[in-house]
């Protein structure tokens, strides 16, 4: 069977720019690219003063948090490696607005996003099971900033409208940035600068079984809620880390 030069140009065409979807689900067999954050409901509330330098930070900032309010696993539920809680800030600081450039996995050009003032500060956790406690996979503390506006990169989209399936995706509504880490002698230092998390709203499904957790705070019983958020890991850049 004959293919006329342009039918052939459009098949390579079409085999070489597949659908950003497409190729973002294909990414999410690695249980790296996305995350859900499950609103959680502990027994006992932690109220706990903890100091932070995030990137924006010329000096420690002093935060009162209260939770665990969520926390973030895996997407790939046969991974149970990644486990962060969620801690809500008290009194948010009114904060001046930021820039980070925001970009996908590899070459992608950075965009520029602008974020506000922090509202969560994620913390290193483990779950509670039987047998020995595994090593803790992701050791950063990050901030959770509000994102202002929602211009990002398409790559990143597209992974998080995979991830989603059949739950309507709604807006990107925080940027997570890696933090310095103070309490009382504990201190975490920023392994990876350029590593960030973006958090999209979605109306997600329920939980139901109760999750035991251990953080620096000491450990939870937390009454599960639904998934309202999926979050993307980005490459981000801040002022201090431009070149």
């Amino acid at each position: 069977m004959h293919i006329s030069f342009t039918a052939r140009r459009w098949l390579l065409r079409t085999l070489c720019l597949w659908p950003a979807g497409l190729l973002a689900w294909c990414r999410l067999s690695s249980a790296a690219d996305v995350v859900t954050w499950l609103e959680v409901t502990p027994d006992h509330p932690i109220h706990h003063g903890v100091s932070i330098r995030g990137p924006f930070d010329g000096s420690r900032e002093s935060l009162k948090l209260i939770g665990p309010a969520a926390i973030l696993t895996a997407a790939v539920k046969a991974d149970d490696s990644l486990f962060l809680t969620a801690y809500s800030i008290a009194t948010p600081a009114p904060s001046e607005p930021q820039t980070v450039g925001v970009g996908g996995a590899g070459d992608e050009p950075l965009v520029d996003v602008t974020v506000g003032q922090r509202e969560y500060l994620l913390l290193p956790a483990q779950r509670l099971t039987d047998g020995q406690p595994q090593p803790i996979a992701e050791p950063t503390v990050f901030e959770a900033r509000a994102l202002l506006n929602a211009r990002l990169p398409e790559s990143v989209t597209a992974i998080a409208r995979a991830a989603a399936k059949d739950q309507t995706l709604g807006p990107a509504s925080h940027l997570c940035l890696p933090a310095e880490y103070f309490h009382h002698f504990e201190r975490t230092t920023v392994r990876e600068p350029g590593r960030g998390l973006i958090l999209f709203s979605i109306a997600g499904d329920s939980s139901s079984a109760a999750v035991s957790s251990i953080d620096d705070f000491g450990t939870s019983r937390l009454i599960p809620g639904k998934i309202t958020r999926i979050g993307v890991w980005v490459r981000v850049q801040t002022p201090a880390t431009r070149p």
